[in-house]
């Protein structure tokens, strides 16, 4: 009995540890998917961080581009306005210019006319000075 005794707990022991042993295989089957499923989503989420990464570049690129586009047009601009400002001071220069020669001109348009005018009178006054008056005409 002592045999029978130790065969029926060596038999128990076996089921347990065979049970433990299931165990642990659908412990580490359940361990092994978890970590397929991880490496699975892992790449999925390396994947998606690349293709972000690649947009955010490009992105930066054309942002960096738009960016020097916008300083090229902002100097043009900054030289066209200072090539204007020049130009404006030179038309104010021109148009001071021609007010002064304008308002010579004037001055000596009006002398002129003041002058046209006396030397009508004065021709005036002189025929009129010739012109004999009617009852002197016939004593010459």
């Amino acid at each position: 009995m002592l045999l029978t005794n130790q065969l029926d707990e060596l038999r128990t022991e076996y089921r347990k540890l065979n049970e433990e042993s299931t165990d642990a295989i659908r412990e580490a089957a359940n361990l092994r998917n978890r970590l397929n499923l991880a490496q699975q989503n892992w790449i999925k989420e390396r994947e998606a961080l690349v293709s972000q990464e690649k947009h955010l570049h490009e992105e930066y690129g054309t942002t960096k581009q738009a960016m020097q586009d916008w300083e090229v047009i902002a100097m043009e601009e900054r030289s066209m306005r200072e090539s204007l400002t020049d130009r404006v001071v030179e038309l104010e220069e021109q148009l001071t210019t021609f007010k002064m020669v304008y308002e010579k001109v004037t001055s000596e348009r009006d002398r002129e006319t003041a002058t046209i005018d006396g030397l009508q009178r004065a021709l005036r006054e002189i025929q009129e000075g010739i012109m004999v008056p009617q009852g002197f005409e016939a004593a010459y």
